[in-house]
Formats: structure tokens, sequence, C-alpha cells
């Protein structure tokens, strides 16, 4: 439970540094939507958790956005 609770602040406090460079804004983008999504789930902040979610959507590059859609797509016609 503590290595949880580590693991979250340590998202949290990487996000910044991490979003400057390009090449750190998918990974940090994807670990904190996990980590919300884990919230959301375990301890049911559906208010909270999905207004956060919307946010980060806003902040997600389009370019990466489409590109995310495009692979979901091809996994689902190969599967």
């Amino acid at each position: 439970q503590q290595g949880l609770t580590w693991l979250c602040l340590t998202l949290e406090v990487s996000a910044l540094p991490l979003v400057l460079f390009q090449r750190g804004r998918r990974g940090i983008w994807i670990g904190l939507l996990g980590m919300h999504l884990g919230i959301m789930v375990v301890m049911g902040f559906y208010d909270l958790t999905g207004g956060i979610l919307c946010l980060y959507l806003f902040l997600m590059d389009p370019h990466q956005f489409s590109t995310l859609v495009d692979r979901l797509r091809l996994s689902t016609r190969l599967g």
C-alpha cells in the first residue's frame, strides 16, 4: 500500500519535468491516466476523477490522440 502511495507521488511530481519534452509526454500521460482510472475504480471518486480525466483529454496533443485512435482501430481489425 505504501508502494502505491509513493508511485502516485512520483507520477505527480515527475509530470511537470516530463511534459516539457516530447518523448516524456506520452509516458506520463498514460501513467497519470492509469493512476486516475485506478483511483476511480478502487476508491469510487467518480466525479473528481472524471473531471481530471476530461482535463487530461484537453492536455493531450491532438496528433498523439489521432495516432492512438489509428492504432486502436488497427488492433481491433487484426484481433
